[in-house]
């Protein structure tokens, strides 16, 4: 019997880039909706969305990493994260995704041995390859706080 460490994830397709999240960080993927625009808040947050009857901050990741962003359309897809610290002023955050996500099987032989690459971003935990493919590892908690305090929460 394999007794190989297995973590299911989602790979989010981002303009010019790839998240990596735990399965664990992702309440839901849902369609583009309204968003409600906030005034004084940072370029990268879009604003206020409407999901299950809770108000959540939209934000940008390609804003937040300082990397180019495109236009919000109907295409995009909102990916809703679990706020993994239980913290109940802020529960649930969205990303906007440039697609669909895709779920991957990561296994420990699964990852490539770049892991640690540095990051210009306090954003990003950490980069890694995935087959071939370079992946951003967000930091949330960062993110989070970000939020925060950017919205006075």
């Amino acid at each position: 019997m394999n007794n190989q460490y297995v973590l299911r994830a989602q790979l989010i397709p981002l303009n010019g880039a790839t998240l990596l999240l735990p399965n664990t960080a992702v309440a839901e993927v849902v369609h583009f909706n309204d968003v409600e625009a906030t005034p004084s808040t940072p370029s990268w947050v879009y604003g206020m969305i409407n999901w299950r009857g809770l108000s959540l901050p939209l934000l940008s990741m390609e804003g937040l990493l300082e990397m180019d962003v495109l236009p919000l359309n109907k295409e995009k897809r909102i990916i809703v994260l679990n706020s993994l610290d239980n913290n109940q002023d802020m529960p649930f955050i969205a990303i906007v995704s440039d697609g669909n996500p895709h779920l991957i099987k990561l296994h420990e032989d699964t990852m490539g041995d770049e892991l640690m690459e540095e990051h210009s971003s306090h954003y990003i935990h950490t980069v890694s390859v995935y087959r071939d493919r370079r992946v951003l590892v967000p930091d949330l908690n960062a993110i989070k706080e970000s939020l925060q305090d950017s919205l006075h929460f």
